[in-house]
């Protein structure tokens, strides 16, 4: 019933000692740790994840990143982050934008070959822009699909980047 799925779910988040905490009072690594076993709960085939790390003490980063990574070996999960150090740990395939368009997309070996870093990568590929303009891009958020979707409210009028759409079928999951 409802109270069983409810402790599967504190139980994924590593949460059963906060079950009567309210949601508002958790710290935000407790939260986000929430949220991504609550989207899970129902074992979607995909699932997009906006920044899921951002504001985060380093610690519950690599929690979060573990619980990711652990629930990239059941299912493909479109992660849209500005920290490269987490698309390296992470990701198997990546897609770089740069205000709005793809600049790059591929595995995530093929497209480091020869340069390094992601985040070597990123420059390479987006901009080798200093000053104001490297502050920009830093600050400006990616246009992913899961920003879309809250804007318009339903997945189904998301339009993805065609690379994107390649790595979602092909099922890359990390």
């Amino acid at each position: 019933g409802p109270r069983g799925r409810a402790d599967a779910i504190l139980r994924e988040a590593g949460l059963v000692d906060r079950a009567r905490v309210p949601m508002q009072r958790l710290s935000g690594g407790e939260a986000q740790r929430l949220h991504l076993a609550v989207a899970v709960a129902h074992e979607p085939e995909l699932l997009f994840l906006d920044e899921p790390t951002a504001h985060l003490d380093p610690d519950d980063k690599r929690r979060l990143g573990e619980r990711i990574r652990e629930q990239g070996a059941a299912r493909t999960i479109v992660l849209s982050t500005h920290d490269m150090r987490e698309a390296e740990a992470l990701c198997d395939h990546l897609v770089f934008l740069d205000r709005g368009r793809v600049r790059a997309a591929g595995d995530k070996r093929a497209l480091l070959e020869g340069i390094g870093s992601v985040e070597d990568a990123f420059f390479r590929y987006c901009s080798a822009r200093i000053g104001a303009e490297f502050d920009e891009l830093h600050l400006r958020p990616r246009h992913l699909a899961v920003q879309r979707e809250r804007r318009r409210g339903r997945l189904d009028d998301v339009e993805l980047p065609r690379e994107i759409l390649e790595v979602v079928q092909h099922g890359a999951h990390r």
